[in-house]
């Protein structure tokens, strides 16, 4: 406690009550930090603005700062050990600001693309997958048991009706997950939206593998849920819907429950383990690997042969070798590729592994590929291990080797154990991931600084044009659209209509109403829209209201076909475009009312600092490309400048770029044989293309180049042409 004269006197010793008589106004009592207090919390590198964002502190034991796995994707963070800032602010200003502007509940998605960025991961994505399969069914006492996991006590929860009443009265898992969305009647989650899952493969709600997700007034009709549902960088899943129809506090909520749901599901109820169990091959998938490695190693052979024979055929632009490699190099990826699929084939559904790659929770096919059957060709710069002794990769091998396994081809798997030669070629291919990654943190970091210093005091003014410091115009509109990209939709527009006019049949079906004709539909929408609140979104908003009005032609031709096909019986009608293309006048009401809400709220806001978003948008995703170059698949000879390095020529605007590529699209694009005319006469020919040999001859009275053409080369040449060709080649070799 400081008192007025400046003297700090501690609470901790003397007669408090005393103290307390004796305040005087100006004394400032200062306290320790309490629940419920905001602080803001960061992690360096920050990268983007959701680096520091606002929480509501909780009051724990020890020395760690312990925050919700769901929030880890903003900072980037871990648990191995990452050091983060924690700020308290002092005043209620600071605390109100810190709570509106950086609060995560109003930055649950990234400001660059609008993407959630706050979701499920890891061990929830594992969970919910693995609850709504097909076959979980739960008696009511495991029900109750498992929807009083979503709160700590403190919700009233409405038990649905059973899935199945005879027998025996079951639920099935995906009633868990509807009610955990909607646990009582006061809550107004009623979302209706379809998606496709990780494993989707066709036919809707009937995929085998039930990855066709389909919400219908907050209630999960079928699909598991997983990662494109829950989890980060999806716009078509449930926390994108939830936080764009009922806001930022029903989104946190949901996400809330289902975190709390998940780890005691996993804790208490099932369970969640690998071991060498999960990655044991069976005797056939080993059986069945050999025969695939001997037949690549055969062709890998029979290629090799016809290149030391000089018979291979070349590739575009490339020298004998090359084209070696590059076949070889399809040909030994082409064998991990299939080596894996038959590993995964194998696997039984309840595979660890196997779950934690199925829902994108960790891990790929290609990962289990490596653990259970084939740890395949090791990669440095790109191309195959190449000679780092004499005219070899390693003493192990003979000179001049080219064979799959002395040129960093690894035929174990983990399991199985590599050998020296394969763990050394291997130790090689992640050094380079090593050196890569540290290079490209210094590369990206400078480019990042001078992004930032470049557009810094960039923002948008009241006029909506976007000036700097000097209130300079830089652009009249921001964007050309003044639209925020941070609340576009799935189709990066304001609205998704097709999501939005589902919604509205699920939430108001008016089945007593008419439905509307296509010439009404037409004619209520033009005179809706001509209304003065559509009309002053103009000028900026003419494109939102191109789009409304093709949408409702859209419909109303989809009905007049309907109308066509079936006659004019309007319960006929009514019926077969219930789902589809059906309107009543006051669902049309509520779809323009809800859609022109969200195009006015669709804009950027004066004072917003899109220069250093915009800087953001780009360096933060810079850090994750890979900064080395590598080959366009097939075309070993084109060696394309991606990742870092290009991204660097963009923003330096280099005018020598490193490897300019042109696409030239045809006159007449259907005709193979005009195709290959043009790409000769555009491509480079280099004479040991077109001949049979070239030899250098020594002979006693003179040293001359001996060239064979191949004739058969020339097909279709006129005498004139290949009059030119002999006459180009003598002053050639008269003037070398």
């Amino acid at each position: 406690m400081g008192d007025g004269q400046g003297f700090v006197r501690s609470l901790a010793f003397g007669d408090r009550e005393k103290i307390a008589r004796s305040l005087r106004d100006g004394d400032i009592v200062e306290r320790h930090m309490e629940d419920g207090d905001i602080v803001l919390f960061n992690r360096q590198p920050s990268l983007h603005k959701v680096s520091i964002m606002a929480h509501r502190a909780k009051i724990m034991e020890w020395r760690t700062f312990r925050f919700n796995t769901c929030v880890c994707a903003p900072y980037n963070a871990d648990f191995d050990g990452d050091e983060m800032n924690m700020h308290l602010p002092q005043t209620e200003e600071a605390r109100t600001e810190a709570n509106l502007l950086m609060g995560v509940h109003h930055n649950l998605t990234t400001p660059r693309n609008g993407e959630p960025l706050v979701a499920a991961s890891q061990d929830f994505l594992s969970a919910s997958y693995i609850l709504t399969q097909i076959d979980r069914f739960y008696t009511r006492e495991q029900f109750c048991s498992l929807v009083t996991y979503f709160g700590d006590g403190e919700e009233q929860i409405d038990i649905p009706p059973p899935a199945m009443v005879k027998p025996m009265e079951l639920w099935t898992g995906k009633q868990v997950f509807s009610t955990m969305l909607r646990p009582n009647k006061e809550t107004k989650i009623e979302v209706s939206f379809q998606t496709k899952e990780k494993n989707y493969i066709n036919n809707k709600h009937f995929c085998k593998n039930d990855g066709w997700v389909d919400f219908r007034n907050g209630e999960l009709i079928s699909g598991n849920i997983a990662k494109k549902t829950i989890g980060d960088g999806s716009k078509t899943g449930l926390v994108f819907v939830v936080l764009r129809d009922y806001g930022p506090l029903q989104s946190a909520m949901l996400l809330d429950r289902w975190a709390k749901f998940c780890a005691r599901y996993m804790g208490t109820h099932r369970g969640f383990s690998i071991g060498i169990s999960d990655v044991t091959p069976s005797n056939k998938l080993t059986t069945m690997k050999h025969k695939i490695l001997l037949e690549g190693y055969r062709k890998s052979e029979s290629n090799l042969d016809l290149y030391e024979k000089g018979e291979l055929e070349l590739r575009p632009g490339c020298n004998l070798l090359q084209s070696l490699e590059e076949i070889l190099n399809g040909i030994l990826g082409r064998l991990r590729e299939s080596a894996g699929q038959e590993a995964m084939k194998q696997l039984p559904w309840s595979n660890a592994p196997r779950i934690m790659a199925a829902c994108g929770s960790k891990g790929s096919p290609l990962n289990i590929s490596q653990m259970i059957s084939c740890v395949g060709q090791q990669a440095v710069g790109g191309m195959r291990i190449q000679n780092g002794f004499v005219d070899r990769t390693l003493p192990h091998f003979e000179v001049n080797s080219l064979t799959p396994s002395a040129k960093g081809f690894v035929a174990n798997s983990f399991y199985t154990g590599l050998t020296a030669t394969e763990f050394f070629f291997h130790a090689m291919g992640g050094r380079e991931g090593l050196v890569d990654t540290a290079v490209k943190t210094a590369e990206t970091g400078y480019m990042a600084r001078r992004l930032m210093k470049a557009l810094e005091d960039l923002s948008m003014q009241y006029d909506k044009t976007v000036r700097n410091s000097e209130n300079t115009v830089i652009q009249f509109i921001y964007g050309d659209d003044g639209l925020n990209p941070n609340v576009m939709e799935n189709n990066d527009r304001p609205v998704d209509f097709a999501r939005l006019s589902t919604s509205i049949r699920e939430t108001l079906p008016c089945r007593e109403e008419d439905t509307l004709n296509p010439t009404e539909l037409r004619s209520i929408v033009k005179s809706k829209l001509g209304e003065k609140r559509f009309q002053d979104l103009l000028p900026e908003g003419a494109e939102i209201l191109k789009e409304i009005n093709e949408f409702f032609k859209a419909m109303a031709q989809k009905q007049a076909e309907l109308i066509n096909d079936i006659g004019k019986n309007s319960v006929e009608v009514s019926s077969l475009t219930w789902n589809s293309c059906r309107f009543t006048i006051s669902q049309l009401n509520r779809f323009l009312d809800v859609a022109l809400n969200k195009c006015t709220a669709s804009y950027v806001e004066p004072g917003e600092a899109v220069g250093a978003i915009g800087a953001q948008s780009i360096s933060e995703p810079g850090t994750q490309m890979t900064l080395k170059t590598f080959h366009f698949s097939g075309i070993s000879s084109m060696n394309v400048t991606l990742g870092v390095p290009r991204l660097k020529e963009i923003i330096n605007a280099s005018k020598l770029i490193s490897t300019p590529i042109i696409t030239v699209k045809l006159e007449q694009d259907d005709n193979k044989i005009a195709a290959r005319v043009v790409k000769a006469g555009i491509e480079k020919t280099t004479l040991g293309q077109v001949s049979k040999y070239i030899k250098e001859v020594f002979a006693s009275q003179a040293c001359y180049i001996s060239i064979e053409l191949d004739m058969g080369k020339f097909y279709g040449f006129d005498v004139n042409s290949l009059l030119q060709i002999y006459l180009v080649l003598t002053f050639l070799f008269l003037f070398h």
